[in-house]
């Protein structure tokens, strides 16, 4: 373990999603980094299935406490030659800083490039047993058992197969939700990108304030529908206590829907969710998400600008109300 190092990753619609990397284990068959994440941004990559951490692929676990995260990332297979070529004959730091200069349009940068094999939470321990050493608890995931599951097809031993390879979205599967969410898209005209590997689309959208891109993401298991719109310049840390005090005003007026910031890293956007249950998902409701979270972004922007130029965020939201 060394001093966190920052890699600049982002996630597949191209929004920044850096984490702090605490490890690395570089070898000639894989690149294994740990990283050190805030609970927020944790929070983030569990509803978001981020890293490949699909429903699927979690094994029995659970994050119960309130601190950091640490989680395991294995870059997908594909990429690991390059990378290591890379970061050949330099120690594991310098390897780290090495990866975080590839640039942005990197595959090795992007989150689902990286497959998530252990989670865990420090566990906190009695004042008596606090200098014995560290406890921590999560979960794993099937990801991990790839090297032993290679060895074992090696050897002859039926598998059940784990991916770790790049999908191509031209052939791979529409779950239900997504396909028609899909549909929806295609019959209204909107240009859309697939994400390998994840249940999302993506669109650029443009209002009277500024454009944004506005992601879709379906949890099949779940039946839940989220709808972000997000800024596509995150908050410079000098103006985010400003910001985060103009979205709390902005959040107690919006009838549905909210707005967040990531005060980690300095995220925008505006969040509105579905929970389906038993009912069937209809265009109507696939418009009722992606109508008014695209509306409140875009009268959200005039007041962000009025708030980042020194306008205060009560004066902000006075003159700039939520559209709700």
């Amino acid at each position: 373990m060394f001093a966190p190092q920052h890699l600049p990753l982002r996630l597949p619609i191209g929004a920044p999603f850096p984490v702090d990397v605490i490890d690395a284990t570089p070898s000639l068959s894989r690149y294994v980094i740990r990283v050190r994440v805030s609970r927020d941004t944790w929070s983030t990559i569990d509803e978001l299935e981020l890293f490949n951490l699909v429903a699927d692929a979690r094994k029995p676990g659970s994050l119960t406490g309130s601190g950091d995260v640490e989680i395991e990332l294995r870059l997908v297979d594909a990429l690991v030659p390059d990378v290591i070529r890379r970061v050949a004959g330099l120690d594991p730091v310098d390897g780290v800083a090495e990866l975080a200069e590839l640039g942005d349009e990197a595959p090795a940068l992007i989150t689902e490039s990286w497959f998530a094999t252990n989670v865990t939470e420090q566990v906190p321990l009695p004042d008596d047993l606090a200098d014995s050493g560290e406890l921590r608890q999560g979960f794993s995931t099937r990801w991990a058992d790839a090297d032993q599951l290679a060895s074992d097809d090696a050897a002859g031993v039926p598998v059940e197969e784990v991916i770790q390879q790049p999908i191509d979205p031209a052939t791979e599967p529409w779950p239900p939700l997504l396909g028609q969410i899909r549909n929806y898209l295609d019959e209204s005209d909107i240009a859309f990108e697939r994400h390998a590997g994840a249940n999302m689309v993506s669109a650029n959208i443009g209002g009277e304030n500024g454009s944004w891109s506005l992601w879709l993401h379906t949890r099949e298991d779940t039946r839940q529908v989220v709808a972000y719109s997000i800024r596509p310049v995150d908050i410079d840390v000098e103006h985010r206590p400003q910001v985060a005090e103009f979205i709390t005003r902005l959040n107690s007026k919006m009838f549905s829907g909210a707005f967040e910031l990531d005060l980690d890293t300095g995220g925008f956007r505006c969040r509105t969710s579905l929970s389906l249950g038993d009912a069937p998902l209809s265009d109507d409701l696939i418009r009722g998400l992606i109508e008014p979270n695209s509306l409140a972004l875009d009268a959200a922007l005039a007041g962000l600008d009025a708030v980042l130029s020194g306008v205060s965020p009560t004066d902000a939201v006075r003159m700039h109300p939520p559209v709700t």
